[in-house]
């Protein structure tokens, strides 16, 4: 038998659960791609999106192991990131998680918009898993048009 028995992973998964209601009270977009690409696959104004509000926790410059200034001859590019995190169980309530437990979301064309900034995945993973699943995902995002910083 392990250190944690199946019914405090139970109890866990439902605290975890019941909690995100009053957590997960960040509200943003989610501008999910309805295509229109045009041929080349190249951006262009014909791209439509469907918007999707959802909660989630929010977390900023939360993973800084990575740099996330550029540098041009112009001056500084401000790449900042944000961190947000959603109950699986919440999206899955709502219909956006696939079979086998993977969020309905293509970081390739979606984006999310949170306090008027358009942002872009770069990285999407599970969080907190409770013995035998996951009870959290995370979505790594970084602004889809850097601002340049003001001297």
């Amino acid at each position: 038998m392990g250190l944690i028995s199946k019914g405090f992973w139970k109890t866990y998964k439902k605290t975890i659960n019941s909690a995100s209601s009053d957590f997960n009270q960040t509200e943003v977009t989610w501008l999910k791609s309805m295509g229109g690409l045009d041929r080349d696959g190249e951006d262009n104004q014909t791209e439509r999106f469907s918007k999707i509000p959802l909660l989630c926790l929010a977390n900023y410059n939360y993973n800084r192991v990575w740099p996330v200034t550029g540098y041009t001859e112009t001056g500084e590019i401000d790449k900042e990131t944000e961190v947000i995190i959603f109950n699986i169980d919440y999206l899955c309530k709502l219909g956006y998680m696939k079979k086998g437990g993977t969020f309905n979301f293509d970081p390739s064309t979606d984006k999310i918009v949170h306090k008027g900034i358009t942002w872009k995945c770069s990285g999407m993973t599970n969080l907190s898993q409770a013995g035998d699943e996951d009870l959290l995902l995370q979505l790594i995002l970084q602004r889809e048009n850097p601002e340049t910083t003001k001297s």
